[in-house]
């Protein structure tokens, strides 16, 4: 029997007013499922368009504040910027472009919210990567990089403060190439990585990580007719880049990465063989290369990995057979897997992130009711 049930027995006034107290206890938002481990989850709508991008960010502070990003069609385009903060919601729009399609957010050890975008500007191919960051009273920004067609970014804080930008364009010859900048002093961003890829369809679903060394870790695709591509992973060791293939040609989507405790990475990707596809995680142990079936991942829609002080690895990803956005933990050799959301809707992009106690954040958006959603087990 719940609380509110026992509220509503005709007890004693003293028994009820215990009860009331612990029901005012238990009010934060918690549940207690000591059977399965897990908190309750808790989601609420945090802005409604029937023009939001497939597209969503998620970042969470130091001192817990949460940022969500999404961006809205239009002419012009709309970046919004919903930030969480003593329990009250706060709406930013970003008006340093108003051609934007990516936005992307990101936390310094300060506290202090950074974003990026891109800007298509007023010709038709080209584009410019932005570094922005909230001065107090108004966003900053600063360019990255200019070049043709470019996607798939995102930028990550390092432990010094280091940021670090990934993405792909489009060359001239109409390949493709995947590149790395960091941003050196005096706000110069500088090349640490560009590497060429033929097919046109190559460096899709980038993604990137940032080790206790100050090193960058991504993945990208190598691309294929259509759009799955072999998946590779690469990291800096010292002075050398060691390169690692992930998934087999034209297989792999749907890539996120995590780094744990002791720098290695650990990246999530759906894979279609035999036009079976399977949620995968993939990770080197220390001593081996390893491949796990996520439980529960068949014909997994978009998914995002993170990974707590503990090194347990927190998986979301969408159940797109029923709808659902499911949530894994991966303890040892054991998941436990629980439903977000018992409403089924059309998902097409979420972002997962573990704070420092290891609570669970998540965004997603609901693309055929035009909602973004927020949800954690601490509402």
């Amino acid at each position: 029997m719940t609380i509110s049930q026992r509220l509503r027995a005709p007890f004693l006034l003293l028994f009820s007013g215990i009860l009331i107290l612990l029901s005012l206890t238990a009010a934060d938002g918690r549940s207690d499922n000591s059977s399965s481990g897990y908190q309750e989850w808790r989601t609420e709508v945090i802005f409604e368009s029937e023009d939001l991008q497939d597209a969503i960010s998620l970042a969470v502070a130091p001192n817990r504040e949460v940022a969500v990003a999404y961006v809205e069609y239009g002419t012009p385009t709309q970046s919004h910027i919903s930030r969480l903060a003593s329990a009250e919601w706060r709406h930013d729009t970003i008006d340093i472009s108003p051609w934007a399609y990516e936005l992307g957010v990101f936390y310094d050890q300060t506290s202090r919210l950074h974003a990026h975008l891109i800007d298509s500007g007023d010709s038709i191919g080209y584009s410019q990567l932005w570094h922005l960051w909230d001065a107090g009273d108004e966003w900053k920004s600063e360019l990255a990089m200019s070049y043709w067609a470019m996607e798939f970014t995102d930028m990550a804080m390092g432990p010094n403060g280091e940021v670090y930008a990934i993405g792909r364009f489009v060359t001239y010859q109409f390949s493709a190439a995947t590149f790395v900048l960091k941003r050196g002093p005096f706000a110069v961003w500088l090349p640490v990585q560009f590497r060429l890829i033929d097919l046109y369809s190559g460096g899709r679903n980038t993604t990137l990580a940032v080790d206790s060394a100050g090193e960058p870790h991504y993945t990208y695709e190598m691309g294929c007719f259509d759009n799955f591509g072999p998946l590779r992973h690469v990291e800096r060791r010292g002075a050398k880049w060691q390169v690692q293939w992930l998934a087999s040609p034209c297989s792999a989507v749907d890539t996120s990465l995590a780094l744990n405790s002791a720098d290695r990475s650990y990246v999530a990707f759906s894979e279609t063989i035999d036009d079976e596809t399977h949620l995968i995680l993939a990770y080197d142990d220390g001593q081996q290369g390893r491949r796990i079936r996520v439980p529960g991942g068949e014909n997994a829609g978009p998914s995002d990995i993170a990974i707590d002080a503990q090194d347990r690895v927190h998986l979301a990803f969408v159940d797109k057979d029923a709808g659902l956005v499911r949530y894994g933990v991966l303890a040892g050799e054991e998941w436990t897997t629980v439903v977000v959301d018992e409403e089924p809707a059309n998902i097409v992009a979420l972002e997962l992130v573990v704070d420092a106690d290891g609570q669970p954040h998540l965004a997603y958006l609901d693309q055929d009711a035009g909602l973004v959603v927020y949800a954690t087990t601490g509402i």
